[in-house]
C-alpha cells in the first residue's frame, strides 16, 4: 500500500484495470470464464430448440467446459477464436451484452483519483464503459484511446485530458474488440506498444482486477516485462488465497524488488487508497440494479441463424476433443432436423462444409452425401473445393484430385489460413507420392505464416508435417524439434486431432532408430484417431505399427495389424502401394524372399494404377535388387 499512496500524492500513478474490477457488485460483470460459459448455455439452448430437443446437448456442454476448467485446455480465447471462424464479425456482437451501466465502488474510486489530479493514465483490458462512466460522473475530462488510429494519435500527441487506454477495443465498437486467441497473438501493434512503454517507464502501476494470463501465451505482451529494468515498478492486487497466473509470476520475477503483490479485495483496497489521500469515499446509487448479461447473451444467441448457430456448436465441439459430437449433431440435423427456409444461404453452405469435412475424416467415403455436400458449398466457400480434391485423393483418383486441387488453389490466396488448409492437403499428398522435399518446403513456409498470422491451431498442424518431412529426408534431430514444438501447441489447446498426427509422424520418425519410443507414440495416436474418428488415417498408422510390431518382434501384435489394414485398405486404395511396400521390407528383413517379391509386384501394380511414379520406381528398382 505504502508505494501505491506514494504513487497517488506523487501524481504519477497508472491504474491497469482487468475483468475483476467489472465483476464487483453491484456491477457483477462475469468472469471472462463465467461469460464463456454464458455463452456457451446460450448457443446450446438455440440449437435444442431448434431440434426440439431440450437437454440434448447437455452432457456435451459440460465436457467442453471440463477440459477447459479441469484439465487445463480449450481456453476461452482459443474457444472464442472458433467461434469467430464460424460466425465472423456476428461473434463480436455478443461482447457488447458486457456494456454494463452499473458501476461500482473501484469504478468511483478512480475517478475520484481522476478528479484529485492523481492519475496519469487509466489502461484497461475491458470492453465495458463503467470506467468512463464514473469519469463523466465526477466531471472529468478525458480521452478514449481504443484502436490502432487512437494509438498512433496517441503516441504523436498526448492527450492534455487523461488518457484512458482500451488495449482490447470497446463495447461501443464491436469490431474494435480484442478476444480470440489470434487476435491475442497478433498484439497491438507498435503504436500502443510504444505509447504503454512512456508510461510504464515514467510512471508507477496499480495492476487491480488484472489476472496476467494474456501473459501465459506471449511474455511480451504489452511490453510488460520488457519495462522492468526502467520502470518504477508496480503493486499487483491479487484476491485473498488465490494463486497468481504464470503470467503474473513472471511478471513479480522480471520486476523484482520494484514488485509488491497485496492480497486484497478492491473495494477494500480502493476504499483505504482514497482515505490515506485524503479524499471522499465514493457513494454507490441507491437506484442500482443489476444488468441481466444472461438475457443480453440469450438475445444475441437466438438472433442466429439455426445453422450459424450449429456450425459454431460443431467448431466448438470438434476443437474441444467431442468429435462423435460434432459428427452426430450434423447427422442427425441432416437426417431430421432441417426446415426448407433455413436451406440456404451462406450459414447452410458452411453447415454443408463442415459435415461433409467431418464424413470425410470419419472416412465415409461411400456415403453418397459426403462428396456432394463437399461440392455443394463452393459457391461460397472455395475451399470446399480442396477438401473435395482430398475426397479424390484417399479414393485414389490421381487425376481428379490434381484437376480439382489445380482448380481451388489460386481462389484460396485470399487469406494465409484457407491456403494453409489446401497446402496441408497437398503435404499429405506430398507424403503419399513420395515428394518429400516439396512437401517440407510446403510445410515450412506454412509453418512461417501461420506465425506471422497468429494462427496457433494450423501453426502446430503445418509443424506435424515438418515433422513428417524432414525425418522422411533424414533429418531427425529437427524432425524431433518440429515435434516437440507442435505438441507444446496442440496439448495447451487440447486439440486432440492435431496431437494425435504429430504422435503419428514422430513414430515414423523413430521407428528405425528408437523403434521402443516408435511404437509408444504410435499406441498414443492410435487411440486418439480410434477416439476422433480420423478413420482416412489410420491405415497408415497401422501400416507403420505393424513394421514396427515385427521389427520388435511382436510378431502376434504385428500380424494382427496387417490383417486389420488388408481387411479395410480397400475403402482408401491409395495406401495400397505403401502396404505393399511395408510388406516386402517386413518379408525381406525376415529372409522371406519369394513373399518380398509378391508384395513388391503387387505394389507395383497398384502404383501404376494409382499413377504414384515415386513408388512404382522404388518397387521396380527393389525388385531388379532381388
Amino acid at each position: 500500500m505504502e508505494k501505491a499512496i506514494e504513487a497517488v500524492n506523487s501524481g504519477n500513478l497508472v491504474i491497469m484495470a482487468g475483468a475483476g474490477v467489472s465483476m464487483d457488485a453491484p456491477t457483477s460483470l462475469p468472469s471472462w470464464f463465467g461469460f464463456n460459459d454464458k455463452v456457451l448455455d446460450a448457443l446450446c439452448q438455440r440449437i435444442e430448440r431448434y431440434i426440439e430437443k431440450p437437454g440434448w446437448l447437455a452432457e456435451i456442454r459440460q465436457s467442453v467446459s471440463f477440459r477447459r476448467d479441469k484439465v487445463g485446455v480449450f481456453s476461452p480465447d482459443y474457444q472464442a477464436q472458433i467461434m469467430a471462424e464460424e460466425c465472423g464479425e456476428k461473434y463480436f456482437e455478443v461482447l457488447q451484452a458486457l456494456d454494463s451501466s452499473q458501476t461500482n465502488v473501484t469504478h468511483l474510486a478512480i475517478a475520484k483519483l481522476a478528479k484529485a489530479g492523481k492519475l496519469k493514465a487509466v489502461v484497461t483490458t475491458n470492453f465495458d464503459r463503467l470506467v468512463e462512466q464514473a469519469l463523466e460522473a465526477a466531471g472529468v475530462e478525458f480521452d478514449v484511446f481504443f484502436d490502432q488510429k487512437g494509438y498512433e494519435l496517441l503516441l504523436e500527441k498526448p492527450s492534455e485530458k487523461l488518457p484512458i487506454i482500451k488495449i482490447h477495443g470497446t463495447a461501443e465498437v464491436a469490431l474494435s474488440m480484442v478476444d480470440t486467441l489470434q487476435q491475442r497473438l497478433l498484439g497491438r501493434g507498435d503504436a500502443l506498444n510504444s505509447a504503454l512503454e512512456k508510461l510504464l517507464k515514467e510512471n508507477y502501476w496499480l495492476y487491480a482486477g488484472f489476472s496476467a494470463a494474456d501473459l501465459d501465451h506471449d511474455l511480451n505482451y504489452l511490453g510488460l516485462l520488457a519495462a522492468a529494468e526502467a520502470s518504477p515498478g508496480f503493486t499487483f492486487l491479487s484476491y485473498p488465497g488465490s494463486e497468481l497466473s504464470y503470467g503474473a509470476s513472471q511478471l513479480m520475477e522480471a520486476y523484482g524488488e520494484k514488485a509488491v503483490q497485496k492480497e486484497a479485495l478492491l473495494e477494500a483496497f480502493f476504499t483505504n487508497l482514497l482515505k490515506e489521500a485524503k479524499l471522499d469515499l465514493p457513494t454507490l446509487s441507491k437506484n442500482s440494479s443489476k444488468e441481466n448479461i444472461q438475457l443480453k447473451i440469450e438475445n444475441w444467441a437466438n438472433s442466429l441463424h439455426p445453422f450459424e448457430a450449429i456450425n459454431i456448436a460443431t467448431g466448438l465441439f470438434e476443437a474441444a476433443g467431442e468429435e462423435n459430437a460434432a459428427f452426430k449433431l450434423c447427422h442427425k440435423t441432416w437426417k431430421t432436423w432441417r426446415l426448407a427456409d433455413d436451406c440456404k444461404g451462406p450459414h447452410y453452405a458452411r453447415y454443408q462444409l463442415n459435415y461433409g469435412k467431418l464424413c470425410l475424416d470419419a472416412g465415409e467415403l461411400t456415403y453418397e452425401e459426403t462428396p456432394q455436400n463437399l461440392l455443394r458449398p463452393v459457391v461460397f466457400f472455395p475451399e470446399a473445393l480442396a477438401n473435395f480434391a482430398l475426397f479424390n485423393l484417399w479414393l485414389g483418383q490421381y487425376e481428379q484430385f490434381i484437376i480439382h486441387m489445380q482448380a481451388a488453389l489460386p481462389k484460396l490466396e485470399e487469406t494465409p489460413e484457407k491456403l494453409a488448409d489446401a497446402h496441408l492437403i497437398m503435404m499429405r499428398y506430398c507424403d503419399i507420392y513420395c515428394h518429400w522435399k516439396l512437401g517440407l518446403s510446403m510445410a515450412l513456409d506454412t509453418v512461417e505464416a501461420m506465425e506471422k498470422a497468429g494462427h496457433q491451431p494450423r501453426l502446430a498442424k503445418a509443424l506435424a508435417m515438418a515433422t513428417l518431412f524432414a525425418g522422411r529426408l533424414q533429418d531427425l534431430e529437427q524432425a524431433k524439434e518440429y515435434a516437440e514444438l507442435g505438441m507444446e501447441i496442440a496439448q495447451r489447446l487440447g486439440d486432440e486431432k492435431t496431437l494425435a498426427l504429430l504422435q503419428m509422424n514422430l513414430g515414423q520418425v523413430l521407428r528405425d532408430t528408437e523403434p521402443k519410443l516408435a511404437w509408444l507414440e504410435f499406441g498414443r495416436a492410435r487411440k486418439l484417431m480410434y477416439k476422433n474418428h480420423m478413420r482416412t488415417l489410420i491405415p497408415g498408422l497401422e501400416i507403420e505399427m505393424g513394421a514396427t510390431a515385427a521389427a520388435l518382434e511382436f510378431y502376434d501384435e504385428s500380424n494382427d495389424l496387417f490383417r486389420k489394414v488388408d481387411s479395410e485398405i480397400d475403402d482408401f486404395p491409395v495406401w495400397l502401394p505403401r502396404f505393399s511396400m511395408t510388406l516386402a521390407d517386413v518379408h525381406l528383413n525376415g529372409n522371406n524372399l519369394d513373399d518380398a517379391r509378391r508384395h513388391l509386384r503387387n505394389g507395383l501394380e497398384y502404383a501404376i494404377k494409382l499413377e504414384n511414379k515415386i513408388a512404382a520406381e522404388l518397387c521396380k528398382h527393389a525388385l531388379e535388387q532381388l
